[in-house]
């Protein structure tokens, strides 16, 4: 049974191998990996997996992928029939069968060929493919059409100055990203304001002249899900990966519209500046159809002339400290989820500060080329209550 799906991160693990007493999955972090179950080794679906990989032996070997067999029966790979895969790869010794367990392999020695598949991997440990046993000549087929579309690696070169962000691909699926936006243009949207603290209390405010967008909500129980899973899978672990941060809850599910009809941007700001917003830790924008228009990069000028534009279903995550720009849109209509993430510790923070927000409609500070406010509905200035994101 299946439990990842392509572009999840996959669980790391230590265990004996036959490269060293203890070796650990995180190490092959930087390499393109084939991960083999074979279960105890002797089931006939395993004997496929072996002659499966020894007939890709070469082409794996070319393009610099390595490859590991997982085993949680040693003395079955003492066998004569698995010499010249002993010889050829490394293994792990899964003796408690708990890294079975863990990539959703079978344990139960009355189903063998469960415990048997197949798992292609991205350098930073994001599943590529996972293929399910088989016979061996069509495997061979499908393993090596697996690999045939790994991205080929870039080659060394010198670092430039850039914004200390991450850059996530395939948060989401086009088709869901597709129907985040039709989820927009059935509600319609309204007019997206910014924070200010204002004598003491966080207010806030409409200006065409800083911020022109408009915003909806998700409310679908069944996409709210959909997101929560994926940013737990997807973003969670880059996070706490790349700034030792473990978020856990999320702020509101906003899809946020800049249309090229009035310039839509929003000019440089910080995201957690006043008391309504200081428990923001981590701003994400995931893109839904960056084919879609052009413009509407997102910019970081404390940090260069570098700007940012995730393809469709990905994502720029960073600290809410930085100073950002979302670039004017130019041509059609740009749509994009933009959440903020942070912990159970910022969650008190937030709590403590909802006393100071002010329940009052958005201030409106200028018309420039925009409707009267009356014309305008509201959005609410902060999502109601903390969500958790697990």
């Amino acid at each position: 049974m299946k439990k990842f799906g392509p572009a999840d991160f996959l669980p790391g693990f230590v265990v004996e191998s036959s490269v060293s007493k203890e070796f650990s999955f995180d190490l092959l972090a930087g390499f393109q990996i084939v991960l083999a179950f074979i279960g105890d080794g002797r089931s006939e679906q395993s004997r496929n997996v072996c002659d499966t990989l020894l007939a890709l032996r070469d082409s794996m070997k070319s393009r610099s992928i390595l490859c590991y067999v997982t085993t949680w029966d040693r003395a079955a790979c003492e066998e004569p029939r698995l010499d010249a895969l002993r010889k050829a790869f490394a293994f792990y010794w899964d003796t408690d069968r708990k890294v079975h367990q863990a990539y959703g392999m079978s344990v139960d020695d009355s189903a063998p060929d469960q415990s048997v598949g197949l798992f292609v991997i991205k350098e930073n440990l994001r599943l590529h493919e996972q293929l399910s046993a088989g016979p061996a000549d069509v495997l061979v087929g499908r393993l090596g059409a697996a690999i045939s579309r790994l991205p080929t690696p870039g080659m060394f070169q010198p670092a430039e100055a850039q914004a200390p962000v991450l850059q996530i691909p395939d948060v989401f699926d086009r088709t869901f990203c597709r129907s985040l936006c039709d989820h927009f243009r059935a509600q319609g949207g309204t007019e997206s304001g910014f924070m200010r603290d204002v004598d003491g209390v966080t207010k806030s405010l409409l200006n065409p002249k800083q911020k022109r967008r408009r915003d909806c909500q998700v409310i679908d129980e069944t996409m709210l899900a959909h997101i929560r899973h994926r940013l737990h899978r997807r973003i969670r672990p880059e996070i706490k990966k790349a700034f030792a941060f473990d978020v856990n809850r999320i702020e509101r599910f906003t899809i946020g519209c800049y249309d090229a009809q009035d310039l839509g941007f929003f000019m440089a700001h910080r995201d957690n500046t006043t008391k309504g917003t200081s428990h923001r830790r981590f701003a994400v924008t995931i893109n839904l159809n960056a084919e879609e228009y052009e413009g509407g990069e997102l910019w970081f000028p404390e940090y260069g002339k570098r700007l940012y534009k995730p393809a469709t279903g990905s994502a720029v995550v960073f600290s809410c400290s930085l100073l950002h720009e979302a670039r004017p849109v130019t041509k059609g209509t740009r749509f994009a989820l933009l959440p903020f993430l942070y912990d159970d510790a910022a969650a008190v923070v937030r709590q403590t500060n909802m006393a100071f927000i002010s329940e009052a409609k958005p201030e409106f500070l200028g018309a420039l080329s925009m409707p009267q406010p009356s014309a305008l509905p509201q959005s609410p200035i902060v999502s109601p209550a903390p969500e958790v994101l697990v």
